[in-house]
């Protein structure tokens, strides 16, 4: 059993909290697209202020609402590894992720952070290498050693 338990540090969160920008502006740039072609035809025939309306008014910030939101609820104060699920506790929700699900977790040197698959997609799965309470990081890379990429700056 493998264990990181405690609050990560504000690097951490600010990495996690880019990757939700990013999944945020890929979700923005699809609907635009998909939503967007409809609305420019309806504004070539009616009127070109619907495009900005329903796009940008409305589709942007509640984009941006939806996938990011910075309260501490989302980080993680417990990532266990056990009997090949990982489990991830927070103050206001729980969930498992399967060890078959993991597509790859980066090294980035003072933190790991555990991408999975699609269905699977979690932005706050950070194990801070101080914060192993249980189990060692040699233990952590044996378990992952197919899956680990390497991103020291």
């Amino acid at each position: 059993m493998i264990e990181f338990k405690c609050e990560i540090s504000e690097t951490c969160k600010k990495h996690a909290l880019r990757q939700s920008i990013l999944f945020a502006s890929i979700l923005i740039v699809l609907e635009l697209t998909v939503i967007g072609i409809p609305f420019i035809l309806m504004g070539i025939y009616l009127n070109f202020w619907l495009i900005y309306i329903a796009l940008i008014v409305i589709g942007v910030p509640l984009t941006f609402y939806v996938v990011i939101d910075n309260e501490s609820y989302y980080y993680p104060i417990s990532i266990t590894i056990d009997n090949e699920e990982i489990c991830l506790e927070a103050e206001e929700w729980c969930t498992t992720r399967k060890l078959e699900d993991v597509k790859k977790v980066k090294d980035l040197g003072e933190f790991y952070h555990i991408l999975f698959y699609f269905p699977n997609k979690l932005f706050y799965c950070i194990c801070q290498k101080n914060l192993i309470t249980q189990g060692t990081i040699e233990e952590f890379e044996q378990l992952f050693k197919d899956e680990i990429v390497r991103k020291i700056k």
